[in-house]
């Protein structure tokens, strides 16, 4: 992991100077590593409280099919 993507987690970034390419690599890494920390905690769920965890991410799935059927809006 770059330094650079070690001080975005505690500082936010200054896209001055930078390139758009950069500013994506950017957030494709974060991106990458939330995803992580949200597949862990996902699990965790599932391990520890198996019956809440499934009402909890139905809840999620929810809400990312009203996020998808608003980005498709956007997009046509």
């Amino acid at each position: 992991m770059s330094s650079s993507s070690l001080n975005t987690l505690s500082n936010p970034i200054n896209p001055e100077g930078l390139t758009d390419e950069e500013i994506i690599q950017e957030i494709q890494e974060i991106r990458r590593r939330n995803n992580t920390y949200w597949m862990d905690s996902v699990r965790m769920c599932f391990e520890l409280a198996p019956s809440r965890a499934r009402t909890l991410f139905s809840k999620i799935k929810e809400c990312d099919r009203r996020i998808q059927e608003l980005s498709d809006w956007l997009a046509n």
